[in-house]
């Protein structure tokens, strides 16, 4: 249930933003078994047939029992490697102070079959059915989702706002694990009013929620932590990685401008620029000063400047470049943002420069 309502967009460019791997089957090779063992079981019986009956009638049972085990290894491993694309987290641990409370729903049940399973507050459910048809909500008391993407989605996702999802981990056949959420409350009652109580429960209901995800993780060993930023910086590196005939640049004062001819060759820098970072709004007013490293996204007439001046090596300038008339422009300053890695080390506007240099 991705409660694609409740996406707020980041000013007029992150509306605009919201734009635009199969596994392999283990079974293949097996698959191709049976046609070889009937090929060679007709051989054989074609020399029996030369021989005695006794011995015509053997190469056959043979023949048979080959191609049935054939036919069987091949199930099997076709049954086995389904299996093993199967998600590793089920379901969800209710505690035992909700489950009355709680009302839960599978991906089958919502007709959505990404969704592992949503979950709902009981209360708001009832109240909602209580409602004239016209006024109902399906997103009544939806507390929060657990569902799946694949990795190309996933990257599909990092080019807009997210929200309302949190992807926190992937499994060892590259599944990503989404935690869907509201942006805004959907507790429903029969009266427009609630009680102190009733909103501090609901509050009590979602801090539970937001738990979910470090359980499941704790709970499913076989899971990798996941954690990209989605800052509006975010969003537009990760449009050079993964929105197809995304136009951008890089370039520097000194070298000049440089253009990429190949997108696969964008995902690792982006990856590092995004990948356990957290990229926010500078909180001091200090301006950075000195020369930097550009990348610019003509369609949205905007740029992002990297400052690799000391202390300000993880600095991000945005400026908006508006054309006024033909060929004349105009520059005006957007936010400042800080990026901040979880190793403590990284530097934006190294990755940039090394970025920059693999264009040549």
């Amino acid at each position: 249930m991705k409660k694609k309502n409740f996406v707020v967009s980041a000013v007029v460019i992150a509306v605009m933003l919201l734009a635009a791997c199969s596994s392999a089957s283990a079974s293949s090779g097996d698959k191709q078994k049976a046609p070889a063992a009937e090929n060679a079981v007709t051989e054989k019986n074609a020399s029996a047939e030369e021989g005695t009956p006794a011995a015509g009638q053997a190469a056959a049972a043979a023949g048979k029992a080959a191609t049935a085990a054939a036919g069987q290894t091949a199930a099997a491993a076709e049954k086995a490697a389904a299996k093993a694309a199967e998600p590793v987290v089920k379901t969800v641990t209710i505690p035992e102070q909700y489950q009355k409370e709680l009302v839960t729903r599978t991906g089958e049940e919502i007709q959505e079959s990404d969704t592992i399973i949503a979950v709902f507050e009981k209360a708001s459910v009832e109240a909602n059915k209580a409602l004239d048809e016209d006024l109902q909500d399906d997103y009544a008391g939806w507390l929060f989702s657990i569902g799946t993407m694949t990795e190309e989605d996933f990257h599909d996702m990092l080019c807009g706002d997210m929200s309302y999802a949190k992807v926190f981990a992937k499994d060892a056949n590259d599944t990503y694990y989404v935690f869907y959420h509201p942006t805004d409350v959907n507790m429903v009652r029969k009266s427009d009013k609630y009680t102190e109580d009733e909103l501090n429960h609901w509050s009590e209901l979602t801090k539970w929620a937001d738990t979910v995800p470090k359980t499941l993780m704790e709970e499913n060993s076989s899971l990798t932590a996941v954690k990209y930023d989605n800052s509006e910086v975010s969003m537009m590196l990760n449009r050079a990685a993964y929105a197809e005939d995304e136009v951008y640049s890089i370039s520097t004062a000194k070298d000049g401008e440089r253009k990429p001819d190949k997108k696969d060759a964008v995902a690792p820098f982006v990856d590092r620029l995004t990948r356990e970072a957290t990229i926010t709004t500078a909180k001091t007013k200090e301006k950075p000063e000195g020369e930097y490293i550009s990348i610019s996204f003509p369609d949205y007439e905007m740029r992002l400047d990297f400052y690799p001046a000391q202390g300000k090596k993880n600095y991000i300038r945005q400026v908006y470049v508006i054309e006024e008339e033909e060929g004349q422009f105009e520059e005006v300053e957007g936010e400042d943002f800080v990026a901040e890695f979880a190793d403590g080390k990284t530097s934006a506007a190294d990755i940039m420069q090394e970025w920059y240099d693999s264009l040549k």
